[in-house]
């Protein structure tokens, strides 16, 4: 019986194709089938703690299983991890050089926070080169981070230098205001030698009992040189002498650098 060449190519041809596409479909899922990996970063104490304090921080990559709940992941050994600690202060001094609290290291680190003041701590995986079959080298992962409050901070330098001051005009003008008035101060400063921030507040200095008083606003930082208060409150008409108190702060390292004070002349409310 005489058999069709061109049917069997066919039939073959077909054949094939199935076949390569049933292995493509059942292989690709098993490719993708890979642990993950995380991340994790915490402090002691948590949250915050009062300057001079050393605070603890402890990091951990947690390997998850395909297929597995979260709650069953486990930490890698550390004898595949190897860990960088930074920190970056985010406020009153954004500017701040970033700190390098250890690289290379444990999983675990003693940080002593310069300054008072909010940082972001991060922790970065170096994966450790391990001897096959014992275990692959662990992929790229995340870095982790946490937010940290430092409360308190050095006392300012002895023998500081006050800042120059070049005016204080307040609106209105003295004998403009008649009491209960809310009057307005501006302090404007130099442009400062480097990049500063300025903790200020105003108020009124009794001097001696020969001024009225008023309340001082709550102390804030100003990014300056040209500062603006909320308004003074002058509850009563006389004489006032309207004041700014601070100091001056070195961005680069969150150093008190300089001394602020001023006030004006009398200031008159009738």
């Amino acid at each position: 019986m005489k058999r069709s060449f061109g049917s069997s190519l066919i039939f073959l041809a077909a054949f094939s194709s199935s076949a390569f596409a049933q292995i493509n479909t059942n292989t690709i899922p098993t490719r993708l089938n890979m642990p993950t990996y995380t991340l994790q970063l915490t402090a002691t104490p948590a949250n915050q703690a009062a300057f001079g304090n050393a605070v603890t921080l402890s990091a951990r990559v947690m390997e998850l299983l395909p297929n597995t709940m979260a709650s069953a992941a486990t930490p890698v050994p550390i004898s595949r991890v190897r860990f960088t600690f930074k920190a970056q202060m985010t406020s009153p001094c954004a500017g701040m050089n970033p700190i390098t609290i250890a690289t290379n290291a444990g999983p675990t680190v003693s940080w002593n926070p310069p300054k008072g003041g909010n940082y972001t701590v991060t922790a970065h995986v170096i994966p450790v080169n391990t001897p096959l079959p014992v275990a692959p080298k662990l992929p790229n992962i995340a870095d982790a981070t946490l937010n940290y409050v430092v409360t308190g901070g050095p006392a300012a330098p002895p023998n500081l230098p006050y800042v120059s001051i070049i005016s204080t005009p307040v609106v209105p003008a003295s004998g403009g205001a008649t009491a209960p008035a809310d009057v307005t101060m501006t302090l404007n400063l130099p442009a400062p030698p480097y990049p500063a921030i300025y903790k200020l507040s105003a108020g009124c200095e009794t001097a001696g009992g020969t001024s009225l008083p008023c309340a001082w606003t709550t102390p804030q930082y100003y990014p300056g040189p040209s500062v603006t208060f909320s308004p003074l409150h002058l509850a009563a008409s006389g004489q006032y002498l309207l004041a700014v108190s601070g100091t001056m702060i070195r961005q680069s390292d969150c150093q008190v650098t300089g001394i602020v004070y001023t006030h004006t002349n009398q200031y008159i409310v009738n």
